[in-house]
């Protein structure tokens, strides 16, 4: 399986459709002679994309809570799970979860959510092609199998009593 982060793929061309809407839309009016149409056209254009440049950068100016373990793939190299963590830092909230992607990463499903760095990548274990095992410290709120996947997910404290 080839590991894609599709999501980031559908808006880096949804942005790149918009952008090309507004140059399209920018260049018809261009050799118009009526300026009642050309000049709005051509001014919301312009204000648009620089909105539109200004939103971006601001976005990938701001720091990501989001980190993300190298996914570790199944014994057959169909399906996949990483550990997902989300820190807003001082807004608050912070948790851990485990994602399963298959089918090339299109399909995404969480199958463990926790307290915040509960699972690390390294306390997941593939057993066969049909089963994960997690092993998490804290607590958990969600540990759920899928149609394809059964979850394990084991409380490591419990052991070390």
């Amino acid at each position: 399986m080839f590991f894609v982060e599709w999501w980031l793929v559908i808006r880096a061309c949804a942005l790149l459709i918009v952008i090309s809407g507004l140059i399209v839309a920018f260049r018809s009016v261009r050799k118009k002679r009526a300026w009642p149409l050309r000049l709005p056209v051509q001014f919301l254009s312009v204000l648009l994309g620089a909105c539109i440049v200004v939103l971006v950068l601001f976005v990938l100016a701001l720091p990501n809570p989001n980190s993300y373990s190298a996914p570790l793939y199944s014994p057959n190299h169909k399906m996949a799970v990483r550990v997902a963590n989300y820190d807003a830092g001082p807004l608050g909230g912070a948790n851990t979860s485990v994602e399963l992607f298959s089918d090339g990463g299109l399909v995404s499903r969480i199958v463990f959510f926790g307290e915040w760095r509960s699972v690390e990548a390294e306390n997941l274990r593939w057993i066969g092609d049909s089963e994960v095992e997690v092993k998490y410290v804290g607590s958990a709120t969600r540990c759920a199998s899928t149609q394809r996947v059964i979850v394990h997910c084991v409380n490591s404290e419990q052991y070390q009593r």
